[in-house]
């Protein structure tokens, strides 16, 4: 029994002396072929073969080196049936074997160069993908191993997804994680990113970021940033802290420059949560003053705006076209003002007939605008279940200003509006240079019944559902030069929308040297070629061009009449306009004169125009509509050069489809021409009708006469 004992313990000595040694000769077979695989050509050209024979979406076109000295490795390809795929120019890594005796994994180098990533374009068809677990980094299993990239480099990173392009032309960075201790830390130093985006956007950014990847995770950091925008330039610095998973303290400081040459410089504090942020103080400089304000904008459970502040010493003046680069170059005296107000707003996404529900509020809003003081005006926007109110109040350049306006849950709209003398753009003190200010005095109201639009709606249901009515409307437009001296451009309107059928019961246009009356109606089609005229009737007089107000108008905003040189404008005009039927064919008269016209750097003589159309019977077919139309002008010349012409005479008499056609020209160039045809008919299509003629004017020349002077 004991000699069996014995034995059994000699055979168990040499099993574990066996195990031992295999497990000794494994770990050094081990170390020998990751060795012979990482730090020899051929072990490193092995692995690659072996990788590109099993692996049939990957593709490597040559390489050099070892993972220990330094493997570059030129164009890689990775192709798979379905999904992202990718191409790298050349990609460079080098491993420092010392730092894997002591549990860390240390990459001097790691260059990526022109690469280009495709994604698959989004498919909106197919299913969101179901919500998975919330991210807990407790969950993390992070080996205990110390990571550290010492230099990383990115040239011509390109990636696409559809129309869509993004391009990292230059980025380098330095990345250290360790998670050998209690509390893991990984540090990010991004030296330089050059990140090109779409519709000509470029981001330039460095920033220094430490986090521990465990529990809230921990972070602290900056970002120095430059974004590059057609429509300006973003540079700053934000600095952050705090809790990636919890709340995050954010502090920007930030400034834009425009490309029209204005400023504005942004900063504050700002708490970050998983739900909203908190907007702990903000101050934005520009327009010449200052905005501050504090509130908080949430996400979860529902999208809601909460912000209160106040505006001081703004001029609108800064946003409009010759706008100051800095305070150093102010505002012009015609255009500068400066406002102040308080605001508070309360906006949250809604389920109910509107989009949102709230309030909006702006008071106390006082200063000059254009020269012109405002005193206390109030803009109150209230939306609710039921309905919709907005209402604006105040006193504008000594003039009352208010709106009030109401839209109901059966989308049923009433406004009424009075403005006694709202600044449009200032002058001189007094007027004493002959400069005043404008003003813009208006009244009226209107009725509406919108139709449902959280319904889908064509054109054609929006217009052959909405009704509107516009009453007692009346706009004018007035100069102050002094006291007892004004200037005024004065429309007049009444109108109504009803069935598609805009009717114009009343619309004048009355301004010093001009006058505009139009009644009728029009008929109204999402195609404007199907519109048609019914009873309109119009006539526009104006004796001299040269008593026109040209610089009233173009003192006005965002006017530019320069084409018209009309410092040197002259002349009358007198047109009446009677036109029912298809506004591509009306029936009606037209009868136009023009007496020693100059304008736009031409000059015209005289002219005499007259069109005569038959009305439609319901019986005769267009292209038998029987028309009279004649011209008879006199020289038309540029203000510097020979005439176009010293006389031109045009007449045509008929119909479409039969008519005779005579031109006259003297001048430079002697031209008579006379013409017999007529327009053949088509099918809708534009094809043949009877297998011999396309559609057309079809005809003969009965005269040619052409004589150079």
């Amino acid at each position: 029994m004991r000699s069996a004992f014995l034995t059994a313990l000699v055979w168990l000595r040499r099993l574990v002396l066996v195990a031992g040694w295999s497990a000794v000769v494994l770990a050094l077979l081990a170390a020998v072929a990751g060795w012979w695989l990482t730090a020899t050509p051929a072990g490193v050209q092995w692995a690659l073969g072996q990788a590109d024979r099993h692996i049939s979406a990957l593709s490597i076109g040559a390489s050099r080196g070892t993972l220990w000295r330094g493997l570059a490795l030129e164009q890689i390809d990775w192709v798979p049936e379905q999904g992202a795929s990718a191409r790298i120019g050349e990609t460079r890594v080098r491993i420092d074997p010392k730092a894997l005796w002591h549990g860390a994994l240390r990459l001097p180098e790691l260059v990526v160069r022109d690469a280009r990533i495709a994604l698959p374009p989004a498919d909106p068809s197919a299913p969101s993908p179901p919500p998975g677990e919330p991210f807990d980094p407790d969950d993390l299993d992070l080996p205990p191993l110390s990571l550290a990239l010492e230099r990383v480099v990115i040239d011509r990173l390109v990636v696409v997804r559809g129309d869509q392009r993004y391009a990292v032309e230059r980025g380098r960075l330095t990345a250290a994680m360790d998670a050998r201790i209690d509390r893991p830390e990984l540090q990010v130093d991004l030296d330089a990113l050059d990140l090109r985006l779409p519709d000509d956007m470029r981001l330039d950014a460095r920033a220094n970021v430490t986090l521990e990847p465990a529990g809230q995770m921990p972070v602290a950091g900056h970002v120095d940033l430059l974004f590059d925008h057609p429509q300006g330039w973003l540079s700053g610095r934000v600095d952050a802290g705090g809790d990636l998973l919890g709340k995050l303290d954010l502090q920007p400081r930030l400034a834009w420059m425009g490309a029209d040459g204005v400023p504005a410089a942004l900063c504050g504090r700002l708490r970050v949560d998983q739900d909203k942020v908190a907007i702990e103080q903000a101050v934005v400089d520009g327009l010449g003053g200052r905005v501050a304000f504090a509130g908080t904008a949430a996400w979860a459970p529902t999208a809601r705006i909460e912000l209160n502040g106040r505006g001081e010493s703004l001029d609108p003046a800064w946003v409009s076209p010759g706008s100051p680069a800095s305070p150093a170059s102010p505002a012009s005296p015609r255009t500068s003002g400066s406002l102040s107000f308080d605001f508070d707003t309360d906006l949250a996404v809604s389920d109910g007939w509107l989009p949102v529900a709230g309030r909006l509020s702006v008071n106390e809003l006082s200063g000059e605008l254009a020269g012109e003081s405002l005193e206390s005006v109030a803009i109150d926007l209230n939306l609710d279940e039921r309905r919709a109110e907005a209402q604006v109040s105040g006193r504008a350049g000594g003039g009352k200003l208010h709106l009030d306006g109401r839209l109901d849950a059966e989308r049923r709209l009433r406004a009424d509006w009075q403005i006694d003398a709202l600044p449009l753009a200032g002058g001189a003190a007094g007027g004493t240079d002959g400069i005043g200010s404008i003003t813009l005095a208006s009244r009226g109201r209107l009725d509406a019944e919108l139709p449902d639009w959280n319904r889908p709606l064509t054109a054609a249901d929006w217009l052959s559902s909405l009704q509107a009515r516009l009453e007692d409307v009346r706009l004018e437009l007035v100069e102050r030069r002094r006291e007892d001296s004004r200037r005024a451009i004065t429309l007049e309107l009444a109108a109504g929308l009803d069935q598609a059928r805009l009717a114009i019961d009343r619309l004048t246009l009355d301004a010093p040297g001009a006058a505009l009356d139009v009644s009728g109606a029009l008929g109204l089609d999402p195609d404007w070629a199907q519109w048609r005229l019914e009873d309109v009737q119009g006539r526009l007089a104006v004796p001299d061009l040269a008593a026109l107000p040209w610089d009233l108008v173009e003192r006005l905003p965002a006017v530019d009449l320069s084409a018209f040189k009309p410092r040197s404008a002259r002349g009358g005009i007198d047109v009446e306009l009677a036109a029912s039927g298809p506004i591509l064919a009306p029936a009606g008269d037209l009868d136009a004169r023009i007496d020693g016209l100059r304008l736009a750097g031409y000059s015209l003589d005289r002219a005499r125009a007259a069109a005569v159309i038959d009305p439609a019977d319901g019986e005769t077919a267009l292209l038998e509509r029987r028309m009279q139309v004649s011209l008879d002008a006199g020289t038309l010349a540029p203000e510097r050069g020979e005439p176009l012409f010293d006389q031109l005479t045009f007449t045509a008499q008929g119909n479409p489809s039969s008519h005779r056609v005579e031109l006259e020209v003297d001048g430079p160039l002697e031209l008579g021409l006379g013409a017999r045809g007529g327009w053949q008919p088509g099918d809708e299509a534009g094809e043949k009708t009877d297998g011999t003629e396309a559609p057309g004017w079809r005809g003969q020349l009965t005269r040619l006469e052409l004589v150079p002077t």
